[in-house]
């Protein structure tokens, strides 16, 4: 299946802005065919939660799935490295084929890049960047006809016409008595083995190991990222020794790998991420 999968990625159109992942999509079925529902029928789609719920990777498979189907231009922007409110127009200017587009110019140079043909435009990361990103497709979204967006934030872009969507946590396991089997039908559980496999090749979950695993990921809330970092621990910890350890949680979930965003290499960092955003009343409380 995942060679399978390779294939036919290796065989799409290439997306502006979307690298190919380095890990699998797990789960979120329903989830997707309830989005492609939504994108065909509103200009603005936002998928919303809080840090570590799987919003980008939804994003991703949710825009892999549109240009699969035939859609016209799309374009995926990751804008969590991005520091400054004007660097957002400039970065879809450039990659829309305005490359000596500078900060203050007047987006309706965007608008006639546009025109009326059919483009998606997905902005993903938005919350730090938030009014930038609202009043660009606030006037974006009246002048060209053809235009979509899904945007990805955890807050809403406020805009008229936006259809909030927000992302749940992923399925968890059942209370109650645990077996392999019932215990590996939850999406958790699944995303968890999965990456298990990645640092302990060969791994798979026994009925000895089940109510662990179910534990580990009903404490995690079957948050995707904090998952992934617990898995992580699998290189040396076995699953009951990770949910043993789950009571300090910011200093166990540390394993994320060098080559990822900073914001997601620890929990601590993905809340630092949120904090950060907040302002001096709201950080206080």
């Amino acid at each position: 299946m995942e060679r399978t999968d390779r294939a036919r990625r290796m065989q799409r159109p290439a997306v502006a802005g979307l690298s190919v992942p380095l890990t699998s999509f797990v789960g979120r079925t329903g989830e997707l065919a309830e989005l492609r529902t939504l994108l065909g029928s509103s200009r603005l789609l936002t998928l919303v939660g809080p840090g570590g719920v799987g919003k980008t990777r939804l994003a991703r498979a949710l825009t892999e799935a549109v240009v699969d189907a035939g859609a016209g231009l799309v374009a995926f922007f990751d804008l969590a490295p991005l520091a400054e409110p004007q660097a957002v127009a400039v970065t879809v200017a450039r990659a829309l084929g305005h490359p000596n587009y500078h900060a203050g110019e007047n987006d309706t140079e965007i608008v006639a890049l546009i025109g009326d043909r059919p483009v998606l435009l997905v902005l993903d990361n938005c919350e730090h960047l938030i009014e930038a990103c609202a009043n660009l497709v606030a006037t974006l979204l009246p002048a060209c006809p053809g235009l979509t967006v899904l945007a990805t934030s955890r807050e809403l872009l406020d805009v008229g016409g936006e259809v909030p969507w927000r992302v749940p946590p992923l399925s968890m396991p059942e209370l109650g008595p645990c077996t392999a089997a019932s215990t590996a039908a939850a999406e958790s559980v699944q995303l968890f083995l999965e990456r298990c496999g990645r640092v302990r090749p060969g791994f798979t979950l026994s009925d000895a190991d089940a109510a662990a695993v179910a534990e580990i990921c009903r404490r995690l809330g079957g948050l995707p990222l904090a998952l992934e970092l617990a898995a992580a621990r699998m290189r040396v910890l076995s699953p009951r020794q990770i949910a043993d350890a789950l009571g300090d949680q910011l200093a166990l979930l540390t394993g994320g790998g060098r080559g990822g965003a900073a914001r997601q290499r620890t929990m601590r960092a993905s809340l630092d991420w949120s904090y950060a955003l907040l302002t001096e009343p709201e950080q206080v409380l």
